[in-house]
């Protein structure tokens, strides 16, 4: 009911414009998938023109969305901040050069499409870097902010969550892909793989730990006011 709310009622709403932002991107982006899929040499030139700007205005919408709403909600001190857009933003843009790098490799044009993984490597080691420098000024920026906010922190970094946090976001997910990035060879199709398929988990759980981190945190909070325990 509430998926059919959305599409069929839609709003001004985060939710709403990313949901048809989402659907907008999937019909743009059957385009160029018809033609790496059925080589489609009939299609115009002007509308591949015509539809990758618009894929990457609309890709720009679909990344940015949920950091938005997350964001819009200062109920929950760890996810109202300006940075939390710019943080999953940044995620998606790695996660999407992982994607495709795993795409072209396991579908065995990697020496076809040599010279562009090549480039996807360095785009990618600097957009990591990028992450890197802003999750550390948003947990920076959540622990100065407030009682409640510090303590969703102290939960990613020493609480229940630093282990996935720690481990799997922040080694796995930054560290171990940006050093693969930065010393392995040219025509390392395997490394380019391997680091790939740590950024898509890292980029999974950098969400379900600032999720969770904000959510429960808050609850708790809300509950405990309401009880008079604080």
């Amino acid at each position: 009911e509430r998926v059919l709310a959305v599409l069929f009622q839609p709003t001004l709403s985060f939710i709403s414009v990313g949901a048809f932002a989402l659907l907008a991107l999937i019909a743009l982006a059957a385009v160029p998938a018809a033609v790496w899929a059925f080589g489609c040499a009939s299609l115009p030139k002007a509308l591949m023109l015509v539809d990758r700007p618009l894929i990457a205005v609309v890709a720009v919408a679909v990344m940015a969305y949920t950091g938005l709403l997350l964001s819009s909600m200062p109920s929950v001190p760890l996810w109202a901040s300006p940075l939390l857009p710019v943080l999953f933003v940044v995620s998606s843009l790695s996660s999407g050069i992982a994607l495709l790098t795993c795409a072209v490799v396991l579908t065995g044009s990697g020496e076809a499409f040599a010279t562009t993984l090549e480039r996807l490597r360095k785009i990618d080691a600097a957009v990591i870097v990028c992450e890197i420098v802003v999750l550390a000024l948003f947990t920076a920026l959540a622990f100065l902010g407030g009682e409640t906010a510090r303590a969703s922190v102290e939960r990613l970094v020493q609480g229940d969550l630093a282990a996935p946090f720690l481990g799997l976001v922040v080694a796995l997910g930054l560290l171990v892909p940006l050093i693969c990035e930065v010393v392995s060879r040219k025509d390392a199709l395997r490394a380019a793989v391997a680091a790939s398929a740590f950024v898509l988990v890292g980029g999974f759980f950098l969400r379900w730990c600032i999720s969770e981190a904000g959510m429960a945190v808050d609850i708790a909070a809300s509950v405990t006011r309401v009880l008079g325990i604080q």
